[in-house]
């Protein structure tokens, strides 16, 4: 009663009488002179008390309204003029507007600052749902169906309302004028008119049973059609707590449409798909067609990290699921300001966060965000979307008068909260800039001419002036390729090496060169956006310097180049849905090339079991190829792998490989691999039948017994690799089989035939088995991690924001015959040089400051590094302090007289270890590395002397002792600076040995050089060790 008066008096009616009955199924208005509201039993119990408020006030809207009333008026025209069809025809009208109003009614009075309209319709339409499913399960009488349903027509009358209610055009029946509804109305009341009671229902259900729960759809649904059918999307957090408002981008083929968007929100259109939220609940509902290319999802919600659902429906037939629930991980914020050496703001630097997606499950291929930032006019940026997992961010500031900027940015010092603005500063250094001149043959000035290069990602360019000149600013010493390309000029390139002093850069571009290709089909008919693909120009490319080049072909299939350089360059031809033919050679010339691109291999099959002939409800499909070198034999693609169900398969093939392949595997069989097929085979069949055979199975527990949930395995195989990066499976450099253990740490493989290997890795430890161990052990226990921590110290300061690495002795698997399995553990020291390693593989190791060194480019900072021995011991922390005591070591390296040019020493290595001097008479290690042969000479005329065999165990205890004092001591990594001199700091007191090498552009070398760090006085400072000028050889 007390809810009946709250809602009696919201919708401005007298109060109301309210009665509970057990006979009826639907709630109703009875009594003209003294209304009540007749509520079922079963919904006063089975209602919430919002579902249950919004049903009495669609009641009390028909009692404000006066239709008990109109209603009667309606029964008494219908006795009367019961043979005239046109007024059965306007009774049934007014009635169903009469709902139309008090919905409206309904909706507008439960609206308020909480609760926008829109939500008050929702949770109304969804209150007439959850009725009509209470009254299907009471089993209505005839009567009583037809008072629930507006009139037995189909759609059904609730269908019409509910779509009524969100503005959803529909097929409506003949409208009915005012003018018309008030003649029939006088009509009405011309007749004699007859007091009785009736009865006006409330019309909130439909006639047809409903779905199941999960699958009803809510007020803001449409039903499926035959081209359309319901995504629903639901985003969670680690909790399984919905994840309110989030961010979805949906790169779809066809991309939905606002009106498909049937819950949740659509925001804006966008380049490569429309953007669109999440409600309240973190739902979003989308109708999709059956049939679609594809079907991306990429979600964002600032405090998690980014989530990529994703179904390649067109290479791989991947069933879209009805229902899809993304598990977000919870994130981090990172901010900073980008400043120049001065302290002054930098606006419009570019700040490009390293950060991957976290895939669906099944989704076994990485993919990066690609997000790039700009500062602002003080030089602020902010990124909301580090995953929780990643205790540091690597970024790139990039702006093109600058030198840019690459490194890691720590947690701890870098990390925002929500409502902090960044304070951290980041300095670009002025770039480098060269110059030069680009003219014609005839040595006449090109004005206009574009010249670009490009430092690992980042790139510069420039435009010659009227002379022909141009500057490029904001270089790296580097080797890089430089392009230049002018209107009507052969493309040109010049491979340089950047630096302070270089000479200038100049150019003579000659006319272009004429190329013309024709894409055509089978049967000689051009191909339209076949696309021309670079990809090999005097060596490999860096894929910038035909950036300024369309590469698709015109609607005729032709693709013409008149500035083409003279010299060969390759191009894959790539037909549009169908192969690719790699690296064709192309040089200019008049006659025009034609090439016929085969369609896509597409090998499609059954998969039956090979005893029951019964088709294999789900398998995994792995596309894969044969390697050219036999030592390899076979190259699986786990990033393109796939599920697919009810014994049949298709995958789409694009590419020329020699020979491609499938893999299928599925629970409880052998795997199984197809024979070789050939690229031109166009469609074909390939059944599978396989053979039943024990899973590679066990259940995984962490070391204190517990499920190990989530777990990652590995299996490798003979030429497959798995690489464990801080403790975890890197998706990136492991080629081999994956898969994650269930919630109650279940995994399982299909049975190999040929030795396999598997490497698990979770939070809590790992294990490491081969099969010819023995049964693998069920269940298999975890062997907890190692942990290292410390403070990084260079001299008296703190290491800090530097990068740290262990590099471990412990060779786990390598070899041509089994796979190759690799560790590494990095992390970044804070603010105050304070590290953690908190995964680390148990044995042997070293760890030490992680030198930047780049292939092409030699070192990209000048540093030094001590290599401090640890034995890492499961289950323990280790605490070991880097740096902070020793002294200083310098010297200045200079090539050998006979060297002409100029010194790359970027590309030196500095290597010290100590030294152990040998007892009299005996030659050291060290010397026989010098000198090999003049280490034999003395080793024969020492095995002829009469000491010999005195002496040999001399000589055998100074090799072991020597050997145990470079496995317990400190070792030293350095580079070297552009002049040659170098610096290595906190060197412990002791005998060393020197090496330097180049690992490219070789100078010369220097073997074992001999020198002593004395003891440093803890009262004083201690002074440097200068080695002086070390010449090389």
């Amino acid at each position: 009663m007390l809810k009946c008066s709250r809602v009696s008096l919201r919708n401005g009616t007298s109060k109301s009488a309210l009665a509970c009955v057990e006979q009826i199924v639907v709630p109703q208005v009875t009594g003209l002179l003294r209304p009540t509201v007749l509520l079922p039993a079963s919904i006063l119990s089975s209602l919430s008390a919002g579902e249950l408020e919004l049903i009495l006030a669609h009641e009390l809207a028909h009692i404000r309204r006066h239709d008990l009333w109109v209603n009667l008026l309606q029964r008494l025209a219908e006795v009367v003029l019961f043979f005239n069809p046109a007024l059965w025809y306007l009774s049934h009208r007014i009635s169903l507007l009469r709902e139309y109003c008090c919905d409206e009614m309904t909706c507008q009075n439960n609206t308020n600052e909480h609760r926008p309209l829109t939500e008050a319709r929702v949770a109304y339409s969804t209150a007439l749902l959850r009725v009509a499913e209470l009254a299907h399960r009471s089993r209505l009488s005839e009567q009583q169906l037809t008072s629930l349903s507006a009139a037995g027509r189909s759609p059904s009358e609730i269908r019409r309302r509910v779509a009524r209610l969100f503005g959803e055009p529909l097929n409506e029946p003949l409208p009915v004028s005012r003018g018309g509804i008030f003649t029939l109305l006088i009509l009405m009341t011309a007749l004699p008119v007859i007091l009785f009671l009736t009865t006006a229902t409330a019309q909130t259900a439909e006639q047809k049973p409903p779905a199941d729960k999960g699958d009803v759809k809510t007020a803001d649904s449409n039903p499926e059609t035959d081209s359309e059918r319901l995504f629903q999307l639901k985003v969670v957090d680690p909790a399984g707590k919905p994840v309110p408002h989030v961010t979805v981008e949906i790169r779809s083929d066809p991309a939905p449409t606002a009106k498909q968007i049937v819950r949740g929100k659509y925001l804006r259109k966008a380049t490569y798909g429309p953007f669109a939220q999440t409600n309240d609940q973190g739902e979003l509902f989308i109708k999709i067609p059956h049939e679609m290319k594809r079907f991306n999802l990429s979600i964002k919600k600032r405090g998690f990290g980014p989530y990529w659902a994703g179904w390649n429906v067109s290479e791989y037939p991947q069933a879209v699921p009805d229902e899809f629930t993304a598990i977000l991980d919870q994130g981090w914020s990172v901010g900073g300001i980008v400043v120049d050496e001065a302290g002054k703001p930098i606006k419009g630097a570019k700040v490009s966060p390293s950060v991957k997606f976290k895939k669906r499950p099944g989704d076994t291929s990485t993919l990066g965000v690609g997000t790039k930032l700009t500062t602002d006019a003080e030089g602020r940026w902010r990124y909301d979307f580090v995953p929780g997992s990643k205790p540091d961010l690597h970024i790139d500031v990039n702006h093109p008068d600058f030198r840019s900027w690459r490194g890691r940015l720590s947690r701890g010092k870098y990390g925002l909260k929500p409502d902090q603005s960044p304070t951290q500063q980041t300095v670009l250094k002025r770039g480098l800039s060269f110059t030069g001149t680009v003219t014609d043959e005839n040595g006449k000035p090109i004005a206009g001419a574009l010249i670009r290069t490009k430092f690992l990602n980042d790139k510069r360019k420039a435009t010659t002036d009227e002379h022909g000149v141009y500057v490029l600013s904001g270089c790296e010493p580097s080797l890089v390729r430089v392009v230049a390309s002018a209107k009507g000029r052969a493309l040109e390139m010049q491979e340089v090496r950047v630096s302070p002093d270089m000479d200038p850069v100049d150019f003579v571009l000659k006319p272009g060169g004429h190329i013309r290709i024709r894409v055509v089909d089978e049967q000689g008919k051009g191909i339209p956006k076949a696309r021309i693909f670079f990809q090999r120009w005097r060596g490999r490319i860096d894929y910038f310097e035909f950036d300024h080049i369309g590469q698709y072909a015109d609607k005729n299939g032709v693709w013409e180049w008149n500035e083409a350089p003279l010299d060969e360059f390759r191009a894959d031809i790539c037909r549009p849905g169908g192969m690719q033919l790699s690296e064709e050679p192309l040089v200019a010339r008049e006659k025009e090339y034609v090439f016929t691109p085969p369609r896509a291999l597409v090998v499609s099959g059954r998969v039956v079991d090979a005893k029951t002939k019964q088709p294999i409800k789900k398998f995994l499909v792995t596309p894969g190829l044969r390697n050219s070198n036999p030592r390899i034999g076979m190259n699986w693609i786990p990033r393109d792998s796939f599920e697919a169900t009810d014994g049949t398969y298709r995958v789409r093939l694009t590419h020329d490989y020699p020979a491609h392949l499938v893999r299928i595997e599925a629970p409880g069989y052998q795997m199984a691999i197809s024979r070789d097929i050939q690229t031109d085979e166009g469609q074909i069949n390939v059944d599978f039948a396989l053979k039943p055979a024990g899973d590679i199975a066990a259940t995984i527990l962490t070391p204190d017994k517990k499920p190990a949930s989530n777990a990652k395995v590995a299996l490798g195989v003979k030429g497959s690799q798995i690489s464990v990066e801080n403790g975890k499976i890197d998706d990136s450099s492991t080629n081999a089989t994956q898969v994650r253990a269930d919630e109650k740490g279940r995994f399982h493989f299909s049975a190999r035939q040929e030795p396999w290997q598997l490497v698990i890795t979770h939070p809590a430890g790992f294990a490491h088995y081969k099969s010819d161990s023995g049964p693998l052990p069920d269940p298999l226990l975890l062997t907890p991690w190692a942990r290292v921590e410390g403070v990084f110290k260079i001299g008296e300061k703190p290491g800090a924001n530097l990068p740290l690495t262990i590099m471990t002795q412990v060779t786990l698997s390598y070899g041509k015959d089994e796979p190759n399995i690799f560790t590494h553990h990095d992390v970044t020291s804070d603010q105050l040089g304070r590290y953690v390693f908190q995964r680390v593989w148990p044995g042997k190791g070293r760890i030490n400051r992680r030198p930047m060194l780049h292939g092409t480019n030699g070192a990209m900072e000048v540093t030094s590094a001590i290599r401090i021995p640890l034995q890492l011991v499961p289950g323990k922390t280790i605490t070991q302090d880097i740096g902070g005591t020793g002294r200083v070591v310098t010297g200045k390296l200079a090539p050998p007289e006979k060297f002409k040019g100029k010194p790359l020493w970027q590309f030196a290595m500095i290597d010290g270890r100590r030294f152990l001097n040998p007892p009299p008479g005996i030659m050291s290690a060290e010397d026989l590395q010098k000198d090999p042969l003049k280490f034999r000479e003395w080793f024969k005329k020492w095995k002829e002397s009469d000491n010999f065999e005195a002496e040999k165990v001399i000589y055998q205890n100074y090799k072991d002792a020597r050997e145990k004092l470079l496995a317990e001591s400190p070792s030293f990594f350095a580079t070297v600076g552009s002049d040659g001199s170098f610096r290595i700091d906190d060197v412990p007191p002791g005998n060393y040995a020197l090496s330097v090498d180049f690992y490219q552009n070789r100078v010369g070398r220097l073997k074992n050089y001999i020198f002593t760090v004395p003891p440093a006085d803890q009262s004083e400072p201690a002074e440097s060790v200068d080695l002086g000028t070390l010449n090389l050889e």
